[in-house]
């Protein structure tokens, strides 16, 4: 029997509502002040953290799709900067809040639910983790939380 590893976090990559990156996020969170705006979407006001525009728009139409694919290849980037190396098990967990909700809003009230076969693929709570894992070549466990 080979010798086992515990799971363990060894790179961390960021997008949030104070912007992109682990530096923004930390430099936010350390300020005191919330990344909370004021926003009004149809009927409702409130208060939400709005990640800005960003991100290489030639890996998803979305701007949740350009988020993951940066903030998960900064992780990968820390990681390796960390000294880490690929083993022959690689696994992905997705940590999110609402996901793709801009992609399925315009799904349906930009588009009338007609997409182009790639762009409707995008939405798919698997499609960006897999990508990203193929992308790679990380074979392993991929889930959302």
């Amino acid at each position: 029997m080979g010798v086992t590893q515990s799971p363990r976090i060894v790179g961390l990559g960021a997008v949030s509502g104070y912007g992109w990156g682990v530096d923004r996020l930390w430099r936010g969170l350390l300020s005191g002040k919330s990344a909370g705006r004021a926003v009004e979407f149809g009927e409702f006001a409130g208060l939400a953290a709005m990640v800005p525009d960003g991100g290489n728009e030639e890996d998803s139409v979305t701007l949740f799709g350009r988020a993951f694919y940066g903030s998960g290849r900064e992780a990968l980037s820390d990681a390796t900067a960390r000294g880490w190396r690929p083993g022959s098990r690689v696994g992905l967990i997705l940590c999110t809040s609402l996901g793709e909700v801009q992609g399925w809003r315009d799904l349906y009230f930009e588009h009338s639910g007609q997409v182009r076969r790639r762009h409707y693929l995008q939405l798919l709570p698997s499609t960006a983790p897999s990508m990203l894992m193929a992308e790679h070549g990380f074979n392993g466990p991929s889930m959302n939380v």
